[in-house]
């Protein structure tokens, strides 16, 4: 199956999301307008359902697609710079709180919990999207292993010092 988000030539109506299964030849419509100023930014594949978030100013929703029935799992009033990514059949969501708090929230399919949550205060945090590697989950510059989280590099290139998480400097 193909998924298609998309902008719908008003900012009133929001994105729409679509699908089709014989490559692109015939679409059928999902949701038509998500409202007004939300957009569908990213969406994953996990055993067959799709994952998307739909983002509004400072609020993001997860939400699931199991063949054409779609369900809200979570809204966050406050999560911005969200990431998603499925792992060892999992849903990862990554974001800023509000507050400048880094926080990762997983997904196993009945619900949803907070696995790392830290303070991101006087630094710059890397903001490379969530991938897997060697077995590993890394985003915004840490290391999920399935249990624990930690940092994964910290470089400086000239005067710019990018560290991997929540460091004092001061």
């Amino acid at each position: 199956r193909l998924y298609a988000g998309g902008f719908t030539n008003t900012a009133a109506n929001g994105d729409a999301l679509m699908y089709s299964d014989d490559d692109g030849v015939t679409w059928i419509s999902l949701i038509t307008k998500t409202g007004r100023n939300r957009q569908i930014t990213q969406g994953i594949d996990s055993f067959g359902s799709l994952y998307f978030l739909i983002e509004d100013g400072f609020h993001t929703e997860l939400w699931v697609v199991n063949n054409t029935i779609i369900t809200q799992i979570y809204r966050w009033d406050n999560l911005t710079s969200p990431f998603i990514g499925t792992w060892n059949g999992n849903v990862y969501i990554q974001g800023l709180a509000g507050d400048g708090t880094l926080r990762y929230y997983k997904w196993n399919g009945a619900s949803l919990r907070v696995i790392f949550e830290e303070k991101a205060t006087d630094q710059v945090l890397a903001t490379s999207r969530m991938i897997q590697w060697r077995e590993n989950l890394y985003s915004f510059g840490l290391v999920y292993d399935g249990v624990i989280t930690f940092p994964s590099y910290n470089f400086k290139t000239g005067s710019n010092n990018q560290l991997p998480f929540a460091v004092d400097r001061k």
